[in-house]
């Protein structure tokens, strides 16, 4: 009787470790199922701020080119969300080749017919907005060093203060402003950071005063253009611990 009893126990406790051994695989591969994809990632902008000083140039200007000192202030709410700012001081305006060669004709006009013509310029162009992460990811260089790199989007509304010697060009614009940038870390909290920003408003180049001595201004349309200026430079973020995910 005894060792029917013992076979009986030894069979029960079989079973029960099948059926908790079970119930743990399960609970296993749910937890497996509806957490993230990617385990123990570096959070390289997640609740962090990042200050970027750029050097940036007007891209495809009509009468003038620009040159910017460029800086970027972000927090990052998330490892994909953050807010931030832009702003663009003009240090230097170069003619471009459309400029100098209407410069080349004005001269070889006679004084009596010769027109004026002034240049808007930019000293100022500034943007406040939401930036997004779409892409991200790294790359393995020779070694064991690895860069990880992302691509960010902004958003956002911006302004651009204009100056000139004709009254009708100067004046100040408010209007969209969009942006696409890459960073490529190559520390914890050192990137280099390339960026496109796009200022959308409307606004007039240039004005003509003809013609002679007592040259009359001519009339100027303003139109909806689009003033893109590239700047490439260091993004520094800080604090300088790097967050990892679960």
């Amino acid at each position: 009787m005894r060792a029917v009893v013992r076979v009986v126990l030894a069979v029960a406790v079989a079973l029960g470790a099948l059926v908790v051994d079970s119930a743990e695989s399960q609970a296993q591969s749910r937890s497996l199922q509806s957490g993230p994809a990617v385990r123990r990632q570096l959070l390289f902008r997640s609740d962090r701020f990042e200050l970027a000083p750029l050097l940036g140039s007007s891209i495809a200007p009509a009468f003038k080119r620009s040159i910017f000192l460029t800086v970027t202030g972000r927090y990052h709410l998330t490892n994909a969300f953050g807010l931030g700012v832009n702003a663009n001081v003009g240090v230097l305006d170069l003619d471009t080749s459309v400029t100098r060669n209407y410069a080349d004709i004005r001269l070889s006009e006679p004084v009596q017919e010769r027109s004026e013509v002034y240049y808007a310029e930019h000293p100022i162009l500034f943007d406040f907005h939401l930036s997004y992460v779409p892409l991200s990811g790294k790359a393995n260089l020779i070694g064991n060093h690895i860069l990880h790199w992302d691509v960010f989007l902004t958003a956002g509304v911006g302004g651009a203060m204009r100056s000139s010697d004709a009254d009708d060009v100067a004046g100040f614009s408010f209007g969209p402003a969009i942006g696409v940038g890459m960073r490529t870390f190559v520390s914890d909290k050192i990137a280099v950071t390339a960026l496109f920003q796009d200022y959308l408003y409307s606004s007039a180049e240039a004005q003509r005063y003809c013609c002679g001595i007592a040259a009359e201004p001519t009339p100027v349309e303003e139109r909806f253009r689009s003033h893109v200026v590239g700047s490439l430079g260091v993004s520094v973020f800080f604090p300088s611990d790097v967050r990892v995910s679960r």
